[in-house]
């Protein structure tokens, strides 16, 4: 099943298509973040790893790949943020206005901070509201935040689909932007997202890192586990601490249908399907 799902990614993911149409075509999809009940789980879950004591008093957050939805600025909102920046690698978030006046209302209930909306007629009347801004140039993006400016950094699902040669640049620039009492936490998902398995691996480097295949819709930089925290130490955090980890009974694709690059990698790295980390 997963080679015709890459066969069918690759034709559908180059069309000259709007990224809308890819999506309910079901060859590309940022996140789930356009419920906002579950978005609001992501961003306390977060939160919480961050600091379970409370966020600071008007906080700065950070979310790297907001994806199909801009609402985790109602999210850090409703926290009280002073201000939230919401960086991704292109502009797939909805602009229409309804939608996020109708993700305010249900929130509101239970976090009646959260601005109200109902005024607003224009998506970035709604930014403004929330103190958000949304940038889209990805790693140049980051590169424009001060130094020294943010207290929480999260993303969910995200750091795996960065470009292999952009990881450590991008995590050096988390390091530069936080705050020494700032933190960071971030979802990673190991698992190949043609067949929730290791099938990412069988393919060797010079085919993965293609433009072909970094813009099909489902890569992901192969970094294993014990090589991404290695890469965040490297980048300057004293502080690496995996919170959470979902892994496999046994390794989902055989070690022999491997790249031989990926083929001694350790037991342990191939049977890590997923973990949380938080960095500061």
């Amino acid at each position: 099943m997963w080679p015709l799902k890459i066969a069918v990614k690759l034709v559908l993911s180059n069309l000259p298509l709007p990224y809308r149409v890819k999506t309910k075509l079901g060859c590309m999809q940022h996140g789930f973040m356009e419920d906002p009940q579950y978005g609001m789980k992501v961003f306390e879950h977060h939160k919480n790893i961050c600091f379970p004591d409370g966020l600071p008093d008007g906080f700065t957050a950070l979310e790297l790949g907001p994806g199909d939805s801009l609402a985790s600025m109602l999210m850090a909102s409703a926290y009280g943020a002073g201000k939230i920046w919401l960086i991704d690698a292109g502009q797939f978030a909805r602009t229409d206005t309804a939608f996020y006046k109708d993700a305010a209302e249900r929130l509101r209930g239970d976090y009646p901070q959260i601005p109200d909306l109902s005024k607003a007629g224009t998506l970035q009347d709604m930014m403004d509201a929330c103190h958000a801004q949304y940038e889209t140039g990805g790693l140049q993006s980051l590169r424009q935040i001060p130094d020294n400016s943010v207290d929480m950094i999260w993303s969910q699902a995200v750091l795996e689909h960065v470009w292999k040669d952009e990881f450590n640049a991008i995590q050096a620039e988390f390091k530069r932007i936080l705050k020494p009492s700032g933190r960071a936490s971030h979802v990673i998902d190991f698992q190949d997202h043609l067949n929730h398995a290791l099938n990412n691996l069988r393919f060797p480097e010079s085919i993965w890192e293609t433009t072909l295949f970094r813009t099909s819709g489902f890569y992901t930089n192969r970094i294993l586990a014990s090589d991404a925290l290695a890469r965040f130490r490297m980048s300057g955090f004293s502080h690496v601490r995996v919170v959470g980890e979902d892994r496999w009974d046994t390794i989902p694709t055989p070690r022999s249908a491997m790249d031989s690059a990926f083929q001694s990698c350790t037991d342990d790295d191939l049977l890590t399907r997923g973990i949380t980390v938080t960095t500061y």
